[in-house]
């Protein structure tokens, strides 16, 4: 008997028909070689790159290790696996069980030999290099298109709708509400009587969500709105499409938004990082707090409970005291602090470009340095040159500071050594904006377990790490 498992990384219609199409190849296969077909086993709509969680590769993994389940079949081995890390469960139950592994496209894949690895390996390396080279396309198509001033991918900001191909149209009522925040932000409001301004007037952002000051920010310092086009956080001119604001209204808003004075309380923040960005594993609502009966008012008498379905509750400090350490241990890597950088949609500018420019600079700037020692080149040379660079520098550290001042995510991302401390020093506002930027906490039902288990906290990279 033989399992059936089938995977499409986008189902962009939901209509499930690329894994169904899978799924009758494979029936096909096992009915031409005499096979029997014990079950089928679909994860549709999940990437083997991304690093998601793939519930029915896991389940696979479990079966095959069933009496009377041989192996199973799937269309390509990239259906399967595409990391080198998903090969290695598979070649260990096939070792411990003999199962076989059966390909639609490509026949039988022996992983009981040494030789049968290598070439299972070899085939993960090149689809993981098909993709990493699919990306690399995508990016440079997109430069391109942003220099020509076209709309690229993604949901447009708040005001706009898409039109034709790489162009935007102005949804009006959207634009006023846009133009009233801008009025009113330089006129002295707070960006978050903003926000809440919106919620009360019963819009939504573009992605269907309340509003936030967070979101207020990015709306009203988003290049998009004043019609410019950009890429990586460089403004390459006029966009096709129209602003919502003129160029110097924007500027004045990015001024504002940007002045150090204005990142203090302005209103009333969460007190609690996991309000409002925790999930539910039950109901996937969101988490607030409560305290059981007769606990004091403190942190430590505090649990976090769906506010949706009330079913849900979970010990405040442990959970927090959990995703803290997550968080960190994996942002203690450089490498996973550039990864996080690119998950930074606050800063309005791309950190760790930033902070690759540089250093390419600092670089140069010291090669001169050695230059001139050696009698290369005289000093008027290294005065010119040193004092081009230093402008360079300059330029660059004030918008990385500027980064810093409108991101949370980048403060902590460019704290360098005081990571954790900086990390502590945060209000639980800024925490929380920079664990829903990074990751997705979900909060599992521990059912007769212990009473905080810390398995039952799920906590998924948005973008996965080193």
């Amino acid at each position: 008997m033989y399992l059936i498992y089938t995977r499409i990384s986008r189902d962009m219609d939901g209509d499930r028909l690329g894994v169904q199409r899978q799924e009758t190849a494979c029936r096909e296969y096992a009915a031409h070689n005499g096979l029997q077909v014990a079950g089928v086993l679909c994860d549709n709509d999940i990437s083997a790159v991304s690093g998601k969680n793939r519930p029915a590769f896991r389940e696979l993994l479990t079966r095959l290790r069933e009496p009377g389940i041989d192996g199973v079949i799937v269309w390509h081995s990239d259906r399967l696996y595409r990391r080198g890390r998903d090969l290695e469960p598979i070649i260990d139950v096939v070792k411990e069980t003999g199962a076989k592994i059966l390909t639609v496209q490509a026949g039988p894949i022996d992983l009981n030999t040494a030789t049968g690895i290598l070439m299972a390996e070899q085939l993960a390396a090149f689809g993981h290099y098909e993709v990493n080279h699919m990306i690399e396309r995508v990016k440079l198509s997109q430069s391109s298109r942003a220099v020509k001033g076209e709309w690229r991918t993604g949901t447009p900001p708040f005001g706009y709708r898409n039109a034709e191909k790489g162009n935007l149209r102005i949804v009006e009522d959207e634009a006023r509400e846009v133009r009233r925040m801008a009025r009113e932000l330089l006129d002295g409001a707070t960006v978050l009587s903003l926000s809440r301004g919106m919620n009360e007037r019963g819009f939504t952002t573009s992605q269907g969500n309340q509003w936030r000051a967070g979101t207020v920010r990015r709306v009203l310092t988003t290049p998009t709105i004043a019609g410019l086009s950009h890429h990586h956080g460089e403004i390459l001119g006029p966009a096709l499409w129209d602003g919502i604001l003129d160029e110097a209204t924007w500027k004045a808003c990015c001024a504002v938004l940007s002045d150090p004075k204005r990142r203090t309380n302005q209103g009333i923040e969460r007190r609690y990082q996991g309000v409002g960005v925790y999930r539910c594993g039950l109901c996937g609502g969101l988490m607030r707090t409560t305290l059981k009966g007769g606990a004091s008012k403190d942190r430590k008498g505090r649990s976090y409970q769906c506010r949706d379905c009330q079913r849900l509750t979970r010990n405040m400090p442990k959970t927090d005291e959990l995703v803290d350490a997550v968080i960190l241990g994996v942002l203690d890597m450089p490498e996973n602090r550039l990864m996080a950088a690119g998950r930074d949609t606050t800063a309005g500018e791309d950190v760790a470009a930033l902070l690759s420019e540089r250093n390419a600079l600092t670089a140069r700037k010291n090669e001169l340095g050695a230059l001139y020692a050696s009698g290369t080149i005289d000093a008027a040379v290294l005065a010119s040159g040193s004092a081009q660079f230093k402008q360079d520098i300059d330029r660059l550290d004030k918008r990385i500071t500027a980064a810093r001042t409108v991101s949370p995510v980048a403060d902590l991302l460019l704290s360098g050594e005081e990571l954790r401390d900086r990390w502590a020093a945060m209000s639980a506002d800024k925490r929380a904006q920079v664990i829903d930027a990074l990751v997705t906490v979900t909060i599992l039902p521990t059912g007769r377990g212990p009473r905080f288990d810390p398995s039952k906290i799920q906590i998924e990279w948005k973008t996965p790490p080193v």
